[in-house]
């Protein structure tokens, strides 16, 4: 499994991710902070990632253009890191098996 973590979310996610044996990158480090959302969705569909944001725009790019990528929408509020961390690894099943599954679904939302 292989997550692009948006802007919305810390970079410092990619440690609590990597000890959990989850591949995952920031968008800072491999794009731009600055970069807009079809620029994140290209780079995610080349790459094969799914995309994991608090942000609804991809939402609608998830409505508009179908998958890849898929998109893991967490509807969390604003909360620490280190309670996003427990978050999705509470939800780790869940993510790799939305992940592995066929594209008739390309939008996840996680709620706490």
């Amino acid at each position: 499994m292989k997550i692009l973590i948006d802007n919305n979310l810390s970079y410092k996610l990619i440690d609590h991710l990597k000890s959990a044996e989850i591949q995952s990158f920031h968008i800072k480090n491999v794009l731009s902070v600055f970069s807009l959302d079809q620029e994140i969705w290209d780079y995610a569909k080349d790459h094969k990632c799914m995309i994991m944001t608090k942000d609804n725009d991809f939402d609608e790019l998830s409505q508009l253009f179908g998958c890849p990528p898929k998109v893991v929408h967490l509807l969390c509020g604003n909360k620490s890191t280190s309670y996003i961390a427990d978050f999705i690894m509470s939800n780790k099943s869940s993510l790799i098996d939305f992940y592995e599954s066929n594209n008739e679904n390309c939008l996840l939302k996680l709620s706490d």
